[in-house]
């Protein structure tokens, strides 16, 4: 069994007390860690005593006097996003560099792709954030890193302890799925692959490190290692670098190993929402007192083939001859991953709110959704004989398209039975 994981406060990454190197048992497994919100430490940088410039320089990180988010200026002079710290703290120690200009000269800077997780400092999996913050992972592949935001999937968790040690899951970097479009896959890590470029790799009983670039190692020297901002937690420990032939060595600053990374895709933003009622919704049904997550209503939400989708609060509301204190608490769940801590049902309008969901649709894709109840006990108030149904009407989703679909969407109806 792994137990529940805890983070590193620092980048947010992923760590365990108990590890097993088995895929199965790790892919299965819900992540349940609290997100290290990008503006609880970008928020640092509102109190440094900076002084706004004139003119930022190129290849420079900047951000807005009186703003937190961070920024990556280019050659060409635009700027690129760190989606979150995670991703900043790949590519630097801590915020000492950064440059604060003003409002005007950053609304004169067009706005890139998101700058990637570096190469060769962690894996990557991706996450979806529910409701309460937390991350849950929808998304079980693990990939490693390489040059301009190209990933490679990991076959498995030998190939994983074959590259990365036997401590791999504690390298791991959750990425929100909403940017994974940033990102482009290429062939997958197998127990046959060499590192992939962007590795920081040593032999055992040697301190010398070599950059990895395809199927060349290169000595790395002191200097090259400081000038690069090269970090000894990402130096990998192999047996053999017998299979690689040798490269020129890296003595100093290089642009193309030391300067942040931009994606090379953009990602899409869909266009439309279709909402209906899902298959597999209960029939009409009784349910006994005290009886706990009673499934009530399952709904489809379907994105547009254009582009990913965005649900962030959805409103069902309580119908029928019946109270709202039958029920002690609803719940909003995405397959088996429940959305959000349970919620009540409002004694005036009868609606359940679930909001802050940020929950993402990818392109021409269906999410099952499923709303369930815990039966409230006599004493509470649940009253035998009482009937209820529920319903997502007009404009009870907020989302970043349009939406489709016949409304209101209703469920068939639940009786409060007897006591079990």
């Amino acid at each position: 069994m792994i137990k529940t994981p805890f983070k590193n406060e620092k980048d947010g990454r992923w760590a365990n007390k108990r590890k097993k190197q088995t895929m199965s048992n790790f892919i299965k497994r819900s992540f349940a860690i609290y997100m290290v919100l990008m503006m609880t430490v970008w928020g640092l940088l509102g109190v440094l005593n900076v002084n706004v410039v004139q003119a930022a320089s190129a290849n420079s990180l900047i951000k807005k006097d009186g703003a937190s988010a961070v920024y990556y200026l280019d050659a060409n002079m635009i700027r690129h996003p760190f989606n979150h710290s995670r991703e900043f703290f790949t590519w630097y120690e801590d915020f000492s560099s950064v440059t604060t200009v003003s409002a005007s000269e950053m609304s004169g800077y067009e706005i890139g792709s998101t700058v990637v997780v570096r190469p060769g400092t962690g894996l990557v999996q991706f996450v979806s954030i529910q409701g309460d913050g937390t991350m849950d992972v929808d998304d079980p592949k693990v990939y490693a890193v390489e040059p301009s935001g190209a990933i490679r999937h990991i076959d498995s968790a030998a190939t994983a302890v074959a590259l990365y040690g036997s401590n791999w899951e504690q390298k791991i970097v959750p990425i929100i799925n909403v940017i994974k479009g940033y990102y482009t896959e290429g062939s997958a890590l197998t127990s046959s692959s060499t590192y992939p470029t962007g590795s920081l790799v040593k032999t055992s009983g040697s301190s010398q490190v070599y950059y990895i670039d395809g199927s060349t190692k290169r000595p790395v020297t002191d200097a090259g290692f400081t000038g690069n901002r090269f970090n000894m937690d990402y130096v990998l420990t192999a047996t053999s670098l017998s299979g690689y032939t040798d490269g020129s060595s890296v003595t100093a600053s290089e642009s193309a190993i030391a300067l942040p990374m931009a994606g090379s895709a953009s990602v899409s933003i869909g266009t439309g929402l279709t909402v209906a009622l899902a298959a597999g919704t209960p029939g009409t049904q009784v349910s006994p007192i005290s009886a706990t997550n009673v499934s009530l209503l399952k709904f489809n939400l379907t994105a547009s083939a254009d582009g990913a989708v965005t649900v962030s609060q959805v409103n069902i509301k309580r119908l029928g001859v019946g109270e709202t204190n039958d029920f002690a608490a609803v719940y909003l769940y995405d397959g088996a991953t429940r959305l959000t801590n349970g919620k009540t049902l409002n004694s005036t309008t009868h609606i359940a709110q679930f909001s802050g969901l940020s929950l993402s649709i990818a392109a021409g894709t269906t999410k099952t959704l499923t709303v369930s109840g815990d039966v409230q006990t006599t004493a509470g108030g649940a009253t035998s004989g009482n009937v209820h149904y529920f319903a997502i009407e007009s404009g009870a989703i907020t989302t970043t398209a349009s939406i489709n679909g016949s409304f209101p969407i209703q469920s068939n109806t639940t009786t409060i039975g007897s006591s079990t």
